[in-house]
């Protein structure tokens, strides 16, 4: 089983590119906390029931949804909404008063992507991370 999973489905892009290191660090700070852990839990995986201005089948949670679930007040929730989409890794978009919030798959490829990298022989590389990694080697030593 993959360590690092993301729906294949979800991601279409046929080369994720690597970040840099203080990048990925700053990744994962980010994600190195239960609650915003949570948070990304959440969106994922949305319960059926929801306030916000969302279809049905329509991804993502509204910042009252993520108050609700946490039991946590809206300064709180909102700061750690912040941290996320500072490093990208959540996006946001107003609806009137409502802002929804969504996972942003690329860049979570792009951080399991980073993660994967600091092996050198991981046996979880598919053939598009083989053949990034071998451009990325072959380039740095160009």
């Amino acid at each position: 089983m993959d360590p690092c999973p993301v729906r294949q489905d979800v991601v279409r892009c046929i080369f994720v590119p690597t970040l840099p290191g203080d990048e990925l660090l700053r990744c994962l700070r980010a994600l190195g906390d239960n609650t915003r852990l949570r948070i990304l839990d959440f969106l994922v995986h949305p319960a059926a029931r929801r306030v916000g201005p969302l279809a049905e089948d329509e991804p993502g949670l509204c910042l009252a949804d993520l108050e609700r679930r946490l039991a946590l007040p809206h300064p709180l929730v909102w700061h750690h909404v912040r941290v996320l989409r500072a490093v990208g890794v959540v996006t946001s978009v107003r609806r009137g008063r409502w802002s929804v919030l969504r996972v942003e798959p690329e860049r979570v490829a792009q951080i399991c992507q980073g993660l994967r990298g600091l092996t050198s022989n991981s046996p979880n590389w598919d053939d598009v991370g083989l053949e990034a990694r071998s451009f990325l080697h072959h380039t740095a030593h160009a």
